[in-house]
């Protein structure tokens, strides 16, 4: 309550000392926003205890049918804008088994689902792939819709991210797609919705002021759908001029983006610019580093970079509004020698506030430098995954087509020698030398640096033909967060006693103690 109480009091001292035409302006709307905001942890909370019941009732089934790639969507659906590491998951599972069934038509559905994860964590190129390797004319007339809708907005992101130089292009193939999705559409609100879209992108704002206006007032929209359609909408009304209005239909947006537990909250970050620009510093603030911890948790790469390009500024302004301040009482306390004390006194906070903010700038920049190292470790395996899962399914369907020719033949003596050619320590040495490669163009100096964590005589020395060792990669995983000796033992196909086994048998030889051995793990430096 206290908390609560600073804050309101915060915001509207700032109202106040603003100019009579933003007193007032939209602050009901952010104090609305700032109430949900505190409460996030608890819709998470509520979000999680969906997701377990979910999981519960599809495991309970315990069936490999149809109807469990049906599951599978569901657990897609609703991990798609909260994780992006568990959509992507099911949304492969989906497509495995699609394959596994002979089910072409989930197999298109499971790839549109992909494109839409990758999409959501601006990984594009991967998604046009997904999305370019569907046959339009294979596609299920049940899937054309949200095929050609996936499409679309892979287009109007791209646009929108790539800049000027490329954005009409972009544009007009999103149009394209938007039309055909158009076509395919019976739900009458999702029509109103892309009719809006299509409207919007062609920047007739007139029209589709009239078209969102409708069908926010007469339909009733699913929340996430609303916070969709409702962020359009206030895009619309700021172009036309009507900023206040748009600010209301945002703070909406953004708080059904919170209570749904939506990482990819585009609305937060554009009220934080848009408080920015009204002088609303510490509530912009507030806003960004909300969307910022969204972000980082989805893996929204794009929604990252858009984030730490405004961040910069908000907080220039925030200093700069700080050292105005000093000089003006500076300068106040030559003429008023009598309250030299008090101004003394107010110095001593503002200095005491400029070095908080200091050392706010310094941790910023540290988890600026952690989260560059993050996305360039996503970035690289999830290239590494990809590639690796390719190479697995074409392996397999090769040995799949031949068996099935092998049994067409009525060869079946010949299966055996066939299945003798899979060499499964051969495979999993090819995946190592893999995730070893991956690994040191991040960190290409991790074995020195881990060596000089013991003398000379007990430091790790490679064959000739080796990346890492079992040694090293346990470690490696371990530096790269994954510190679960059940996991670590799972990916190295050994027991959890051998990799415990491992791991004291190294730290015993290193010359720092445990605990100290673990930090500096930690702290070795990527590329």
């Amino acid at each position: 309550m206290m908390k609560r109480f600073i804050q309101c009091s915060i915001i509207i001292t700032f109202a106040i000392l603003k100019t009579p035409e933003s007193i007032g302006q939209n602050i009901t709307g952010y104090l609305k926003l700032i109430e949900v905001i505190d409460q996030k942890e608890h819709f998470e909370s509520e979000k999680r205890t969906r997701i377990a019941e979910l999981r519960e009732k599809i495991e309970a089934k315990n069936q490999k049918d149809n109807y469990y790639v049906r599951d599978l969507e569901s657990l897609h659906k609703i991990y798609l804008k909260y994780n992006f590491d568990s959509a992507i998951h099911f949304g492969l599972l989906m497509g495995q088994e699609a394959r596994r069934l002979n089910r072409e038509d989930l197999e298109i559905l499971s790839r549109i689902k992909i494109a839409n994860t990758l999409i959501s964590a601006g990984i594009y190129g991967p998604a046009l792939d997904s999305l370019n390797k569907v046959f339009e004319e294979k596609i299920p007339v049940s899937h054309k819709e949200e095929f050609f809708f996936t499409k679309a907005k892979l287009f109007f992101d791209m646009a929108d991210y790539n800049g000027s130089f490329y954005f009409h292009q972009l544009n007009d193939s999103g149009l394209i797609y938007l039309d055909s999705a158009l076509i395919h559409t019976k739900d009458q609100s999702l029509h109103g919705s892309y009719s809006g879209l299509k409207l919007l992108r062609k920047r007739n704002f007139d029209e589709a002021d009239m078209v969102y206006s409708k069908l926010l007032k007469e339909f009733s929209l699913d929340d996430r759908q609303f916070a969709v359609d409702a962020s359009a909408y206030s895009y619309i009304l700021e172009q036309k001029g009507n900023k206040k209005e748009a600010i209301d239909w945002l703070v909406e947006a953004a708080i059904l983006d919170i209570k749904t537990s939506n990482k990819e909250n585009l609305a937060l970050i554009k009220l934080s610019q848009m408080a920015y620009e009204q002088g609303e510093l510490d509530i912009s603030s507030k806003f960004l580093l909300s969307a910022l911890e969204d972000a980082i948790t989805y893996g929204a790469i794009q929604r990252k970079f858009q984030i730490l390009d405004i961040l910069p500024v908000i907080d220039a302004a925030k200093l700069e509004l700080t050292e105005n301040q000093k000089i003006k009482f500076q300068v106040l306390s030559i003429g008023l020698v009598i309250l030299s004390l008090f101004i003394i006194v107010f110095l001593v906070v503002v200095l005491r506030q400029y070095k908080k903010l200091k050392e706010a700038r310094d941790l910023l920049r540290r988890s600026n430098i952690k989260l560059k190292e993050a996305n360039l470790i996503k970035e690289e395996y999830i290239g590494y995954f990809f590639k690796s899962n390719t190479e697995y399914m074409q392996k397999l369907e090769k040995l799949t087509s031949g068996i099935d020719s092998k049994l067409i033949n009525n060869k079946i003596h010949e299966i055996k020698p066939l299945l003798a050619k899979y060499n499964q320590k051969k495979e999993r040495q090819t995946m190592f030398n893999a995730f070893d490669s991956a690994f040191l163009k991040i960190f290409p100096d991790f074995v020195p640096q881990f060596n000089s964590l013991f003398l000379e005589e007990n430091q790790i020395l490679l064959k000739d033909n080796e990346l890492l060792n079992t040694d090293l990669r346990i470690f490696a995983l371990m530096r790269l967060g994954i510190t679960d000796t059940e996991k670590i033992a799972l990916i190295l196909n050994y027991s959890v006693s051998t990799i415990h086994s491992y791991k004291s048998r190294i730290k015993s030889k290193s010359i720092k103690s445990n605990e100290e051995f673990e930090d500096a793990i930690k702290q070795i430096s990527s590329i």
